[in-house]
């Protein structure tokens, strides 16, 4: 049979399993077939023959298996935008077009220089990065390392690579650098930078994102195994939840999460009101949404038609929907419930009936999209609350006393751990606070106006 008569089988398969969920191994396979399909919106890959990114192949084999783990890496470069093309390493932008006509000149003329000069012998290709170049002499923590450091170094240097760190046990004794994802591992859990944030960016147009030291262009780095980048401190962990661990096509454990994390009932007469002048229970369904991602992960069947209309907003505004019919439908539930908050004593109920009227795209407000939404964000993570009383959701080995830092290029904040002369990464994180999530510290800082988040070079080991 030819594969692709094979891949065909897709739509069959979709339907028997009646859903695709993000991370597991049928999505490679699916998403093979949906951009074969003429009238597939799916992105591309940037080169023709390829499938996409690097970072984007990594991600949706990595629950493939191996005999050597250094395949995970060298099996891919054949059908990747960098291994097939490697003048997409130095010319990649932030742009969600690449036909950008001084960019498409300047990679044409690069790519007939390297051409020619590439003739002069067999084993020339001075574009290629020797990353790029399969080297079975290379021990396996050198192969994921290089790999990490050219995925964060290459044009426009940004840290999409270090949201696939997912450890599964306490990285301080682990034999690789905390930063460096281990692809030979399952995917534990989901990744929250999918293009949805922006914490670590500013509007405007900057060469590099990411700020970086010893990060040579051409030479060794001086310490290989140590990654430093300019970022903030945005809090320190207060608190955190168990791991949230459920089977993914079953219910999430709201309630007992909400019982974990806060000492009053949730259908008391008066509710806390969040940072934002919510009620607590709104900003509380909108972290567990890591807002507006899980409303889109929820939707995804919309993710896959037309996408006119499809905004940050228009996703907020259905997420805030389908939360308010959660809650109406599943956790307040009594009749005589008579819930208060805000200096008015607004009802609460009234305001949630409110929210789960109002247009929230086909169908209306669904509190089951809500919750799939939500089981899709959370699983394997944890829910923390900070010092200063923020909401997040952040890897399941982080622990109270971890720092949230937004590292300029990195699209979501991270958890660090302060360790005597470094720090450890632990992995990304949602923090329910507008201004970090969407850049605007990041902006203020770059602009140079004032604002209470200095500047740190933040090592990590």
């Amino acid at each position: 049979m030819n594969f692709f008569d094979l891949i065909a089988t897709t739509p069959y398969i979709y339907v028997k399993r009646d859903q695709i969920l993000l991370g597991m191994p049928f999505e490679f396979w699916n998403m093979i077939f949906m951009v074969r399909q003429p009238s597939s919106e799916l992105r591309r890959g940037a080169v023709e023959g390829s499938l996409g990114s690097l970072t984007l192949l990594l991600a949706t084999t990595r629950d493939f298996k191996v005999t050597d783990p250094r395949d995970k890496v060298f099996s891919i470069l054949g059908i990747s935008d960098e291994g097939l093309e490697p003048t997409m390493a130095f010319t990649q932008t932030m742009s969600t077009s690449d036909q950008n006509p001084a960019l498409m000149l300047y990679r044409r003329i690069a790519i007939g220089i390297a051409k020619r000069v590439n003739n002069l012998g067999p084993d020339v290709d001075i574009l290629r990065h020797k990353v790029l170049r399969p080297d079975y002499n290379k021990n396996l923590l050198e192969v994921y390392r290089d790999l990490t450091r050219f995925l964060i170094r290459k044009s426009p240097r940004v840290l999409t690579v270090l949201s696939h760190v997912q450890h599964t046990d306490d990285p301080a004794q682990s034999d690789f650098p905390s930063w460096i994802p281990k692809w030979f591992q399952p995917r534990q859990c989901s990744v929250f930078d999918a293009g949805c944030f922006l914490a670590g960016f500013c509007d405007g147009h900057f060469r590099y994102f990411a700020e970086a030291e010893d990060m040579p262009l051409s030479k060794e780095p001086l310490r290989p195994n140590s990654l430093q980048l300019r970022g903030f401190h945005v809090d320190r962990v207060k608190s955190v939840s168990e791991v949230l661990e459920y089977r993914l096509t079953g219910s999430f454990p709201f309630q007992g999460l909400w019982d974990q994390m806060f000492s009053f009932p949730i259908d008391q007469a008066q509710m806390a009101v969040y940072h934002d002048k919510t009620p607590l229970v709104m900003a509380f369904c909108l972290t567990l949404l890591a807002a507006p991602l899980g409303a889109a992960i929820g939707d995804i069947n919309q993710l896959m038609g037309d996408k006119d209309g499809l905004t940050k907003e228009r996703f907020m505004q259905q997420g805030k929907a389908d939360a308010a019919a959660y809650l109406l439908s599943n956790i307040l539930i009594a009749d005589n419930l008579s819930i208060t908050y805000g200096p008015q004593k607004d009802i609460l109920l009234d305001h949630l009936c409110s929210l789960a009227t109002v247009d929230a795209g086909e169908g209306g407000a669904d509190a089951d999209r809500f919750e799939h939404g939500v089981r899709s964000v959370c699983f394997h993570r944890r829910f923390y609350i900070t010092e200063k009383d923020y909401l997040g959701i952040g890897p399941q080995m982080m622990r109270p006393g971890d720092e949230v830092c937004v590292l300029f290029g990195g699209r979501v904040p991270f958890i660090l751990r302060r360790m005597p002369d470094h720090h450890l990464f632990i992995g990304d994180t949602y923090i329910h606070e507008h201004d970090v999530m969407w850049g605007k510290i990041t902006e203020g800082i770059k602009r140079r106006r004032e604002t209470d988040f200095p500047v740190f070079l933040y090592e990590m080991k």
